[in-house]
C-alpha cells in the first residue's frame, strides 16, 4: 500500500467518525436547546451555531486544517497554531460576520417608536440591525436619538411618545426565521467544500516513496 491510499484511507475513516459524532452531538444538543428554542427560535448566533448542520460541518474543517496543516510543517506546535487562527478567521470574521448575513437579501421592516426591536424576533427571526429613522427615512445615529430623547424629557413627554408625535420610525433589518435550514445548508456546504479540498491537499502534499 502506498503513503497516500494509506493516508487515504485512515482520513475517510475519521471523516466517517467525526459525522457520526457530530450528529449525535448536534442531536444532543437540540434536545437539550428543545425549550428554549420554542421562545428565542433557532436563529440567534449562539443558537445557530450549536444546531443543525453546521457543527458537523465546523468540525471536519477543523479536522482537515490540522491534517493540512501537519502535512504541511510536520510540527506539532506550528500545526497547532496555524490551525487556531484559521479557524477563527474563518469561522468568525469572514464566514459569521460578513458572509452569513448576506446569504440571502435581508428583510427591512418600520414601525412604530414605542414597538420594541424585538417585536421583529416574534418567530425566531435573526435581528441584524436596527434603530430610528425621520420622516424623510434618514437614519438617526445614537447621539442624535439620545439628544432628541433628552429634549422629549425636558418637555415633559416620554421618548417613544416624544419620537411618534414627530413623525419618527423604529427600522429593523432582520433574516426571518424560515431561512434557518437554508442558511443553515448554505454555511455547512461552505465548509464541508473547504474540508474537501483541504483534505484532498492534504493527501498530494504526502510524497511517494521512491
Amino acid at each position: 500500500m502506498t503513503r497516500r491510499r494509506w493516508l487515504a484511507v485512515k482520513l475517510v475513516i475519521l471523516v466517517l467518525a467525526i459525522v457520526v459524532s457530530g450528529a449525535a452531538f448536534t442531536a444532543l444538543i437540540t434536545w437539550w436547546r428543545w425549550p428554549l428554542d420554542q421562545l428565542e427560535g433557532h436563529f440567534a448566533p449562539t443558537t445557530f451555531d450549536f444546531e443543525g448542520l453546521v457543527p458537523t460541518a465546523y468540525t471536519l474543517f477543523a479536522f482537515s486544517l490540522g491534517a493540512f496543516f501537519g502535512a504541511l510543517f510536520r510540527r506539532t506546535v506550528a500545526a497547532m497554531a496555524a490551525v487556531v487562527a484559521s479557524f477563527f478567521v474563518v469561522r468568525y470574521p469572514l464566514v459569521e460576520l460578513l458572509a452569513r448575513p448576506r446569504f440571502e437579501p435581508a428583510l427591512k421592516q418600520t414601525m412604530s417608536p414605542p414597538a420594541a426591536k424585538n417585536a421583529v424576533l416574534t418567530g425566531g427571526s435573526w435581528m441584524i440591525d436596527s434603530g430610528l429613522q425621520d420622516a424623510s427615512g434618514h437614519h438617526l445615529s445614537d447621539d442624535d436619538v439620545n439628544r432628541l430623547a433628552r429634549q422629549a424629557l425636558d418637555a415633559g413627554l416620554s421618548p417613544g411618545s416624544w419620537f411618534q408625535q414627530h413623525g419618527y420610525l423604529r427600522w429593523a433589518i432582520y433574516q426571518p426565521a424560515d431561512r434557518f435550514w437554508a442558511f443553515q445548508t448554505i454555511e455547512a456546504a461552505i465548509f464541508v467544500a473547504m474540508a474537501l479540498l483541504l483534505i484532498a491537499l492534504t493527501v498530494k502534499l504526502v510524497r511517494p516513496i521512491t
